[in-house]
């Protein structure tokens, strides 16, 4: 009987340790040794102009937009947006805008007067999100 029972625990014991470890280890995945990548990372985004561009979001071969090219695209239907020289079509993500699409509406095509309004009303805590959400397009050439 004395038996049994040490068995019945000694099982428990293991399921648990067996449990904790595959709970652990999927919780923390094993870190990968990406040193050259973040160097990379590093590198292109201390040299950008805008904070946090992450390298999905620039191209080393930049298209240039200008500006009347910028301004073509200034409906809820079509709207992009310069923000700290770089431009980005938000038109998928405005019906997704907390503060509604009509609040961005009438700074599509715009550079200088986007970034203000935008500035003004987030200051810089929404950069990223700008830029996770629009789709880069490319440098701003004035």
């Amino acid at each position: 009987m004395k038996k049994v029972i040490a068995v019945i625990l000694y099982t428990i014991i293991i399921v648990n340790l067996v449990g904790g470890i595959v709970f652990f280890y999927n919780n923390n995945p094993p870190q990968q040794n990406n040193t050259n990548q973040n160097a990379t990372n590093t590198a292109l985004n201390s040299s950008a102009i805008i904070p946090n561009i992450s390298v999905n979001n620039s191209k080393s071969n930049s298209e240039k937009i200008l500006l009347s090219d910028l301004e073509k695209h200034n409906s809820k239907s079509d709207c992009w947006v310069s923000y700290k020289g770089k431009v980005y079509d938000i038109t998928s993500w405005l019906p997704d805008h907390p503060g509604s699409a009509d609040a961005i509406a009438p700074y599509c095509g715009k550079a200088e007067e986007f970034e203000q309004a935008f500035t003004g009303q987030h200051g810089t805590t929404q950069v990223k999100k700008l830029m996770e959400e629009g789709t880069y397009k490319g440098e701003l050439e004035q």
